[in-house]
């Protein structure tokens, strides 16, 4: 069960907060799904998008979203929407937390 808590970042930068937006279905079919992460101190933010939200799909965009800024991610939450989580990069130190009130099906603490 993941803790219902936003990050103190603390002045440092490598907190992020992930945001994701669905497109919207059209007539070609399942629209995309945009993933946005900002981070909380320099409000730097990286977009990524996704056509599902799967491990499989996010595991290796958040990767390639998080190598992308300029200093160590030192954690992230998501905005509990229709999103779920994924494990982060090997290579960062990262806690999972949510910063909303209800923590949606599916949601769960990860440690690094």
């Amino acid at each position: 069960i993941g803790k219902q808590r936003k990050p103190d970042p603390r002045g440092r930068p490598g907190y992020l907060r992930l945001d994701t937006v669905h497109q919207g279905d059209g007539l070609e079919g399942k629209g995309v799904y945009h993933i946005n992460a900002v981070d909380e101190v320099t409000q730097g933010q990286i977009a990524g998008a996704t056509p599902r939200i799967s491990e499989a799909y996010l595991e290796p965009l958040l990767k390639a979203m998080m190598q992308q800024f300029p200093f160590r991610i030192r954690g992230f939450h998501p905005d509990n929407g229709s999103g779920s989580s994924t494990a982060p990069s090997p290579n960062c130190s990262t806690s999972f937390s949510s910063s909303r009130p209800k923590a949606a099906p599916g949601s769960r603490a990860i440690t690094a």
